[in-house]
């Protein structure tokens, strides 16, 4: 009979080292889990901030551009030579070329 008491307690203990182990990788598990899940956060805010960054740089190209278009044609209203009219024609185009490439019609305000 204490033969039998001295294995169950080996088996409990082998069981009990098993638990622990088990443990001990679910916790790491969960830390790496963790920190990767922090480091994912932080990357798609950085990502987000670049983006947004890069739609206000676009946003202000394109109101200089609107502002530029305005004013040459407010300018081509006023008396001017035909050769003036020529080139503030050929500048307006040139803008409104800008303004399409740049596909400002995404950046007005809603």
């Amino acid at each position: 009979m204490a033969m039998e008491g001295a294995s169950l307690s080996i088996v409990e203990s082998s069981q009990q080292g098993a638990a622990t182990r088990y443990r001990q990788e679910l916790k790491q598990w969960s830390a790496q889990r963790d920190k990767q899940r922090t480091q994912d956060g932080k990357a798609e805010k950085l990502a987000n901030e670049r983006a947004q960054r890069k739609w206000q740089e676009e946003k202000a190209h394109c109101q200089r551009l609107a502002d530029k278009r305005k004013a040459l044609s407010d300018s081509m209203r006023i008396g001017m030579t035909p050769a003036q009219l020529q080139t503030a024609q050929s500048r307006l185009v040139k803008v409104e070329d800008q303004m399409q490439d740049r596909a400002c019609h995404l950046y007005k305000d809603e």
